[in-house]
């Protein structure tokens, strides 16, 4: 219990006062979405997915935070694995980029607007496409497949997708994603 109090509780109490700072700085280091705007616009138009998507993708896997890395190693403002580079280059007949390069905003957003279109082409005929494209996005295509209605013409709800997680990222992306059109539509 005492181990629990100095490991624990003593930190948290330090670091209480300083929140305030922490929030601050972590604010200044929000990068600004609009920043990446023409980038987004022309690998949406090149792949053929409407650039709300993209943007909303980048949303969420990143917050626009270009040296991003997660939890699993994922890189950049895409959150690129490295299987989905792979594929990429081996589609585009190119050697596999250095790590380090896929934390160009220019080369993440072409990779991951690439890989989001190729997910979306595999589900094309399914009324659910882009529910089952963000599920092969964000779990792989080996769930994506396993979660596919037998008939394409039925629809997958939500529920239907058996990671809560995933889950919950579909439905964040696809709410951003309308929030983002509705901005397009004003100006």
């Amino acid at each position: 219990m005492l181990l629990f109090a100095v490991l624990v509780v003593v930190p948290i109490w330090f670091a209480v006062p300083r929140l305030p700072l922490v929030r601050r700085a972590l604010r200044r280091m929000r990068a600004d979405p609009e920043r990446y705007n023409s980038l987004i616009g022309e690998c949406a138009r090149r792949h053929g997915v409407a650039p709300s998507l993209v943007k909303a993708v980048i949303w969420k896997e990143s917050r626009f935070l270009a040296k991003t890395v997660g939890g699993k190693g994922e890189a950049g403002l895409m959150q690129l694995m490295e299987g989905a580079v792979t594929d990429w280059a081996e589609a585009h007949g190119r050697p596999l980029p250095a790590r380090a390069l896929w934390f160009d905003p220019r080369l993440n957003v072409e990779i991951g607007t690439w890989y989001l279109a190729r997910a979306m082409n595999r589900w094309r005929e399914y009324e659910s496409m882009e529910v089952l494209a963000l599920s092969q996005y964000n779990a792989g295509q080996t769930r994506a497949v396993r979660w596919a209605p037998g008939n394409p013409a039925d629809e997958l709800p939500l529920e239907g997708v058996m990671i809560g997680s995933t889950r919950a990222y579909i439905r964040e992306i696809m709410t951003r994603t309308r929030h983002y059109e509705q901005n397009e539509a004003r100006e």
